[in-house]
């Protein structure tokens, strides 16, 4: 698709450690939603039975190799 755009890229750069902190923090805070807000967020529409699930196939997923997080610099030729 960059190729496709018209640009060339100049660097790929693999981060799988900054996805893996995102959905840790993501799972964290949600705990915390859990623990200390959990009428409020259930009331704003959070189903806290969902939650794990979903963070669950999202680990799974990032251990599969199917989600990834990517790095991609591409600038347009001259």
């Amino acid at each position: 698709m960059i190729t496709a755009a018209g640009l060339r890229v100049t660097t790929v750069e693999e981060h799988p450690e900054a996805l893996v902190r995102t959905v840790v923090q993501a799972a964290a805070r949600i705990e915390l939603l859990r623990i200390y807000r959990r009428a409020e967020a259930e009331r704003l529409g959070l189903d806290f039975d969902q939650v794990k699930p979903v963070f669950t196939a999202v680990q799974d997923a990032i251990e599969a190799g199917t989600l990834g997080y990517v790095l991609i610099v591409a600038e347009k030729p001259a």
